[in-house]
């Protein structure tokens, strides 16, 4: 059997964003830079080899291919959450890629640096089909872009001071956001498989799913609705959000 390969490398990464659109901006500066020093013909272990060395790049802050290109300093200056989302490039080879290249890509990268990362849920298509989902990522998306911070007392600005404050304060973009829900949405989709139900929470910090959606984007402890909770089903999606607050239905089965 003859070795998969795939051909045209540098075209497909440079044209990430129309052949893989909604993905973050620093995945699309990932793709460029891919795009100016990878080779024009890869397989897939090829292409785990270039993630490699891409990794020791962003480490280093310089381009370690040899009179390829300048390192861009897009990359220096979003140095941590490029290194943050560097796995998410996977999502990208489902696109430019063939099905089982793109599966192999996945198979080596998961063994040599244990990256699982979930294949891209359509969001905009969940809606007739699982529109919990739908409902739920949606609800977060709007949190983390204007977080409520209410934990019934006087004491939370004094503690966010201790801590640092924030951690970030910069205006979320659309494609950050959608890899958010996408994210969001493969660990909802992994709670409800596993359970039948999944809840969401944020006590001064969120609970795993959110912490890694977040993560995604650059998020961090303060970046979420403090004294959050979401109960999540295939029939209703209930939030409550703040200290004290009453439980509201955001979406139900009744109402869609």
């Amino acid at each position: 059997m003859s070795e998969m390969l795939m051909t045209d490398v540098c075209k497909k990464f440079a044209n990430a964003r129309e052949l893989c659109p909604g993905m973050s901006e620093e995945i699309y500066a990932l793709t460029d830079y891919m795009a100016a020093i990878a080779n024009d013909q890869l397989a897939p272990g090829g292409i785990l080899m270039m993630l490699v060395c891409v990794m020791d790049d962003l480490e280093k802050k310089r381009c370690g291919f040899a009179h390829k290109t300048e390192f861009p300093e897009y990359l220096v200056t979003h140095n941590l959450q490029v290194r943050a989302q560097l796995p998410y490039i996977l999502q990208v080879v489902d696109a430019i890629a063939e099905p089982d290249f793109a599966e192999e890509v996945r198979a080596e990268c998961k063994e040599a640096m244990h990256w699982d990362i979930p294949k891209r849920i359509d969001v905009s298509n969940e809606a007739s089909e699982r529109g919990y989902i739908n409902a739920a990522v949606n609800w977060w998306a709007e949190a983390i872009q204007h977080p409520k911070m209410d934990n019934g007392g006087n004491g939370l600005a004094m503690l966010m001071v201790m801590f640092g404050g924030c951690t970030s304060s910069r205006q979320l973009t659309e494609p950050e956001l959608a890899v958010f829900r996408e994210k969001l949405a493969a660990g909802i989709a992994t709670l409800m498989e596993r359970m039948g139900h999944a809840t969401l929470s944020v006590d001064y910090g969120p609970d795993r799913t959110l912490g890694e959606a977040g993560a995604t984007i650059g998020l961090g402890q303060f970046d979420f609705p403090c004294k959050t909770t979401m109960w999540i089903s295939e029939t209703k999606v209930s939030v409550r959000a703040g200290y004290g607050a009453p439980e509201q239905v955001i979406w139900s089965t009744d109402n869609a």
